[in-house]
Order: C-alpha cells, then sequence, then structure tokens
C-alpha cells in the first residue's frame, strides 16, 4: 500500500475509535 492509504487508513481507525470505541 502506498504511505497515502495508510494514512488514511490510520485516519478512519482513529474516528472508529473514538466514535465508536474499537468496535471493529
Amino acid at each position: 500500500m502506498t504511505s497515502q492509504c495508510c494514512a488514511a487508513l490510520l485516519h478512519l481507525a482513529e474516528e472508529r475509535t473514538n466514535t465508536q470505541e474499537n468496535s471493529w
């Protein structure tokens, strides 16, 4: 994956963690 892709995934992961508290 590209660095942009990884950064996007990390950003989404942070948002999900903040809003849903690790409910992947």
